[in-house]
């Protein structure tokens, strides 16, 4: 299940969208589901350590890409995200994703070249991460 927190809003400059995962928690965890798309690219998402507080069953897609258009994180800066969220879950439990799958339909476009190089960086730092 993807927990959208408008990564497409945040790239076109709004800035509303704010508040971490913590009021949401016990929800998630009734939630008839075992895979959990959540977006933490923004400082907005709060601290990872709510990943504590979900069940253990639950595997974690990782935002840890950030769909905003013209930046491109290096493959350290996507690392450090997952390192951060490693401090909480298991690594077998995580997954790694852009926030949001590149915000289609949002208005805030990233063009096919953009979002390869992306990817690249996000695959690169899986390679880190499992040397």
């Amino acid at each position: 299940m993807h927990l959208c927190r408008r990564a497409g809003a945040r790239a076109r400059g709004e800035q509303a969208h704010g508040g971490g995962y913590g009021p949401i928690i016990s929800h998630l965890n009734r939630l008839k589901v075992h895979h959990l798309t959540m977006e933490f690219t923004a400082p907005q998402a709060g601290d990872m350590a709510v990943f504590g507080e979900l069940r253990e069953d639950l595997e974690i897609g990782l935002g840890c890409v950030d769909v905003t258009p013209g930046r491109i994180d290096p493959p350290e800066v996507v690392a450090g995200r997952v390192r951060q969220a490693l401090k909480h879950l298991a690594p077998e439990r995580i997954t790694l994703n852009p926030d949001c799958g590149f915000a289609p339909g949002s208005g805030a476009v990233v063009s096919l070249d953009e979002a390869y190089r992306k990817l690249c960086n996000e695959v690169a730092a899986a390679k880190m991460l499992r040397a």
